[in-house]
């Protein structure tokens, strides 16, 4: 049977690291499962992993709203950055395809596919299908919940069904549109399910290691690590350059986590410092969210961080 190796868990706690170590032992390629990596021009914030000789290959047109490529330099070649607009919604199921994709282009090379990235919602949809239930739109639902805020409508839709928010990646947790299709379906739970996609997980050996903190206090010293980093990397100057490129706050790249706090700092009269504090806390949160939903998945072979080595 065919090998898929799957490395996932918490924010910083060194998943390229090792994807790339196993890659040069396996003669394997990376495929990034980040849902902020997908997003091109978004590069310093997300932490891609490119060099000043890192060289993009475009391998493979997808359709007229995406196209997959790879980056290569003395690492390994790593699939899937840059592969949409940041003024576009990208989602699970549309990763999912490209990573197919991906994987397939891997494969044809005699390599083995190295899946590496915290967006586990991804993951699983790749793995293990994707479904959603047929529902038709409700305009009277839609109306009332128009004028809610976003904090509202998360409220509302994991009283419908706990800890769904966690699932969703930040773009989607963060986008009213979404949230009351989330909450429209939820409401009418009768409706027959379609399934959408199917996984592949049946198709491979998939190795499934996960990576996290045993202790609190390790994680958030890792995260708070990380934000100084992309700081003293220039992350203020990318926000800068994406406002002269023409994007804003409201594009679906740009309200991800880091990018969204300094674009507050810089459209507001909020404090840097500050800024980058909420972007901390923002992190941990997401980290939390991240154990919540992996942790249901027994097949994961977890794997503490020891800080000290990293």
């Amino acid at each position: 049977m065919k090998q898929l190796i799957v490395i996932t868990g918490q924010t910083a706690t060194g998943k390229t690291e090792l994807a790339t170590s196993i890659a040069k032992e396996v003669h394997g390629e990376l495929i990034s499962a980040d849902s902020r990596q997908a997003y091109k021009n978004l590069d310093i914030i997300t932490g891609k992993d490119l060099l000043s000789t890192s060289k993009f290959v475009l391998n493979e047109e997808i359709n007229s709203k995406y196209s997959i490529g790879y980056y290569e330099n003395y690492k390994t070649k790593t699939w899937l950055y840059d592969i949409i607009n940041p003024r576009v919604v990208f989602s699970a199921g549309e990763w999912a395809l490209c990573a197919r994709e991906a994987i397939r282009k891997i494969e044809e090379n005699s390599k083995i596919p190295i899946i590496v990235g915290g967006s586990y919602f991804y993951i699983r949809t790749l793995l293990y299908g994707l479904s959603v239930p047929r529902t038709e739109p409700d305009w009277n639902l839609r109306v009332s919940l128009e004028e809610k805020s976003v904090s509202d409508l998360q409220d509302k839709l994991n009283k419908l069904q706990p800890h769904i928010v966690e699932t969703m990646n930040n773009s989607d947790q963060n986008n009213k549109r979404r949230l009351i299709r989330r909450i429209e379906i939820l409401s009418n739970q009768t409706k027959q399910e379609l399934t959408t996609a199917k996984g592949i997980a049946q198709d491979y050996d998939v190795t499934l290691i996960g990576l996290r903190y045993n202790k609190k206090e390790n994680l958030e010293r890792a995260i708070r690590t990380r934000v100084e980093k992309r700081m003293e990397e220039g992350a203020l100057s990318e926000i800068e350059t994406l406002l002269r490129m023409g994007y804003s706050s409201t594009d679906p790249g740009l309200q991800t986590i880091g990018y969204a706090q300094l674009l507050h700092h810089i459209e507001s009269d909020i404090d840097l410092y500050a800024s980058i504090e909420i972007w901390v806390v923002k992190e941990r949160q997401y980290a939390k969210r991240q154990m919540t939903f992996m942790t249901k998945n027994s097949s994961i072979l977890w794997y503490n961080v020891d800080p000290t080595n990293k």
